[in-house]
């Protein structure tokens, strides 16, 4: 009896010395700890149905998709809407080759609006099947290109498209 009462012991005591062995190689100082700050990208919509800024707040630049999505509110549930739509500061800047677009730290780009239209909603171009969407409720999606990250703006209200 006292043979295993001793295994015992020394069992839980062992079991002990590498709890405390495993706790302090995983107790790294926090001076040691290096910070990967995580990019911040803001989508903010602006007055103007349809009008977005997109926002890089953080200290790195970010990869984002060039073609940028719009959801539409139906029954409390956001659905993707076929619409071209590009993360774009101005309309030569359209249809171009590149699939992503880098954004500097603590930069922004006023894009051009949406106007509430499937194949021509930023600029003019030929379209041949042209669906105007609205009235309804619409929120923005960008996508990080690392880890495949989406990112939303807030709701905003477009009207009946004239």
């Amino acid at each position: 009896m006292e043979r295993i009462r001793r295994s015992k012991v020394a069992l839980w005591a062992g079991f002990g010395l590498v709890t405390i062995t495993l706790a302090s190689l995983l107790a790294v100082p926090a001076t040691h700890q290096k910070e990967h700050p995580r990019p911040v990208l803001l989508l903010k919509t602006g007055v103007k149905p349809g009008s977005l800024t997109v926002r890089n707040e953080s200290d790195l630049s970010v990869e984002v998709e060039r073609a940028l999505g719009i959801e539409m509110k139906s029954n409390d549930r956001w659905t993707p809407i076929a619409a071209d739509f590009e993360l774009i500061s101005n309309c030569a800047q359209a249809r171009q080759e590149s699939q992503h677009i880098r954004i500097p730290a603590k930069t922004s780009i006023s894009v051009v609006a949406w106007t509430g239209f499937s194949c021509s909603g930023q600029c003019a171009g030929p379209c041949r099947a042209n669906v105007a969407y609205g009235p309804g409720t619409y929120r923005f999606v960008a996508t990080l290109t690392a880890g495949n990250e989406h990112i939303y703006s807030d709701p905003f209200e477009l009207p009946k498209v004239k």
